[in-house]
């Protein structure tokens, strides 16, 4: 299974529906192109419809892992990384600061 299937197919286990627009700003493909893809998971039977809601057969369940969470950008935490401050003991000041 490649790994735009996977992840489209991790998105349908967690929301249980598609949001185009969501799977193209998260995977980087074209809505054409992610139509394609759901396209052939439906006729490969890795999903499918009940109630306008989606689920993911035996098929699918077994060969997707929790990808979504770890691998969308809307899940991570994207603050910057705690790193240790370095304090200065002096304040350097040139000489000729005042002429720049």
């Amino acid at each position: 299974m490649k790994p735009y299937e996977e992840i489209i197919l991790s998105y349908i286990h967690k929301y249980h529906e598609i949001n185009l627009e969501q799977l193209q700003y998260e995977i980087g493909l074209n809505i054409s192109l992610i139509s394609d893809i759901l396209r052939n998971l439906y006729e490969r039977e890795y999903y499918k419809i009940d109630n306008d809601k989606l689920y993911l057969t035996e098929k699918a369940i077994t060969s997707v892992t929790e990808l979504w969470n770890d691998w969308s950008f809307s899940c991570k935490d994207f603050s910057a990384p705690k790193t240790k401050t370095f304090d200065w003991d002096f304040l350097y000041i040139p000489k000729k600061f005042d002429n720049m």
